[in-house]
């Protein structure tokens, strides 16, 4: 039930961030490297952001720090590669509880789920247009992410109903 609702409740905020994002030119290979650059620097400040957040649940099994640590080394390992100096960190949220935190992590792990789709689409791109653009964000969402997506939502279908209003107000805050 959990699932269902922030699917459709956050429809909107996806669709617009889809949109904001370059979506669109990442589906049909007309991404600039100029947007890409973009882009990278947009999802180093998201996850940045998740991790800030996530160190405040060291005990947190279900999305921990590592797991998005390790996102934002390889999007500053991106941003390096394309001699792009990195972004300030400007954090929005010092502070959530629990519940709106895992709102934040099924925005940020189901991205990642868009990244498979993504980075194949780059590979053949880059092959078609010999252009040379640094994945190593977008080849590790190739792998662990469905894993690390079926737990994490394994997990949010056992929390109880009085705290998804939370889980909910997350989801939508993160956008």
């Amino acid at each position: 039930m959990i699932l269902d609702r922030l699917k459709t409740e956050t429809a909107h905020f996806h669709s617009y961030a889809e949109e904001y994002n370059f979506t669109q030119q990442l589906q049909d290979g007309s991404i600039n490297k100029e947007q890409y650059i973009i882009l990278l620097k947009r999802l180093y400040a998201f996850f940045s952001q998740t991790v800030i957040l996530s160190r405040n649940f060291p005990q947190n099994d279900i999305a921990n720090t590592y797991f998005f640590s390790a996102k934002v080394n390889l999007l500053r390992s991106d941003l390096f590669n394309l001699q792009v100096m990195m972004p300030p960190k400007d954090f929005v949220f010092d502070e959530v509880d629990y519940y709106e935190y895992l709102g934040f992590c099924y925005v940020s792990m189901g991205s990642m789920l868009g990244g498979q789709y993504i980075y194949r689409n780059l590979l053949k791109m880059q092959a078609e247009k010999e252009m040379e653009l640094s994945l190593l964000f977008y080849s590790s969402c190739k792998d662990s992410v469905v894993i690390n997506w079926k737990d994490f939502t394994k997990a949010l279908q056992l929390i109880t109903e009085e705290h998804h209003h939370k889980i909910l107000n997350g989801a939508k805050t993160c956008y």
